[in-house]
């Protein structure tokens, strides 16, 4: 993401980041709102360009996404006019108003206590779409309208996921087809995985992907978890999968960095100096 658009990017959060007082209902009305014109403008290029034409003034561009977005909250308007104003790339802003949707999730989780919560909801996703790989097919055919995609997410999880939850798990969908989400994350995988993370993180706290072979004992979870916390001085959550090719020991992952001490690698590590 260009320099530009990255303060786009901040400048749209520092709005949000300045409301106070709103319930979590209303925070998850605002990231409707914005998710609704990041794909009005993700579908026309044209008014991508003239939302961001430098030859425009700033006045002159919020009044036309007033006019394009009648229903646009008062909140949502405001901040995407503060994205507007550090002048982002028509490229790259159905990305940046796409993500103050997500930030919008995340100050709603916040607000009513279940960030860490709503972040365990799109693990059990997440896996779920691991572990079904018609699943993931389906969910991922990018040759598949976006809407089609959703219907079908729609029909297999229907009410078991919370509103906040669903939303985002829509979101990472549709977002499957696009090719500037933030950091490359593209895949439906990928997407679940950066806002699980970004949920944990609005809640000040940092999530740790542990695969093992068998379930952890309560103690063995409590001494991993007190040994990420003093190595990254932050509040850990451990999230948990069972995965059989594990072997034995365990496979863990905090954010970029893989701490792999299972038995399955250590076999297969073996067996190449063995085999050199």
């Amino acid at each position: 993401m260009r320099a530009s658009s990255r303060q786009a990017l901040e400048q749209g959060k520092a709005v949000l980041a300045r409301q106070t007082g709103m319930t979590a209902q209303t925070c998850y009305d605002w990231a409707d709102d914005l998710f609704a014109l990041s794909d009005l403008v993700q579908g026309s290029s044209r008014i991508a360009l003239a939302l961001t034409d430098p030859a425009r003034s700033l006045e002159d561009r919020v009044r036309l996404l007033q006019t394009l977005a009648e229903n646009l909250s008062e909140v949502a308007l405001t901040t995407v006019e503060g994205a507007l104003s550090a002048a982002p790339s028509a490229q790259e802003l159905p990305t940046v108003i796409e993500t103050l949707g997500e930030c919008a999730v995340q100050r709603g989780a916040q607000a009513e206590g279940k960030a860490i919560e709503i972040a365990d909801e799109i693990f059990s996703l997440e896996r779920f779409v691991r572990a079904n790989q018609q699943v993931r097919s389906a969910l991922s055919d990018r040759n598949r309208e976006p809407k089609y995609r959703v219907r079908l997410l729609q029909e297999l999880f229907g009410s078991s996921l919370s509103r906040p939850a669903t939303t985002l798990a829509l979101r990472a969908v549709s977002a499957v087809s696009r090719n500037s989400k933030l950091e490359d994350s593209v895949s439906l995988t990928g997407n679940l995985r950066h806002m699980r993370r970004d949920l944990a993180a609005a809640g000040d706290t940092v999530v740790a992907t542990v695969q093992v072979a068998t379930p952890l004992a309560d103690a063995q979870a409590e001494r991993l978890r007190d040994i990420l916390s003093r190595r990254y001085q932050k509040n850990i959550h451990l999230q948990v999968s069972v995965e059989p090719s594990v072997l034995g020991g365990m496979k863990v992952r905090v954010g970029s960095q893989i701490f792999d001490g299972s038995l399955a690698t250590i076999i297969q590590e073996t067996k190449q100096k063995l085999a050199g």
